[in-house]
């Protein structure tokens, strides 16, 4: 085998099942609510920067991370991420 055709492992992606419970719960309840629409697509475009990610951060380290560098294109929707998250308070408030 040469050098040239070893590739660079990513590491896999998997979400824990309350991750999963959770995209599930949110692609019921967003469609109904007012920026449901926006903030479901920011939310599949948090969920597609981390599989395409090298990053070997889980999906809610990941997604508290892209929400704190302010990757998300939409205000009300980022704020509605943040919330749902858990950034807007408490102790990992930023």
């Amino acid at each position: 085998m040469s050098v040239t055709s070893i590739n660079t492992a990513r590491p896999k992606k998997s979400m824990t099942q309350a991750e999963i419970k959770l995209l599930q719960v949110l692609a019921q309840r967003l469609p109904h609510e007012a920026m449901g629409f926006e903030t479901m697509t920011q939310l599949l475009r948090l969920v597609a920067s981390w599989m395409g990610s090298p990053s070997p951060l889980g999906f809610e380290a990941f997604a508290r991370a892209w929400l704190q560098q302010d990757n998300s294109k939409n205000e009300a929707a980022t704020d509605a991420l943040r919330d749902i998250f858990g950034l807007n308070s408490g102790p990992g408030a930023a």
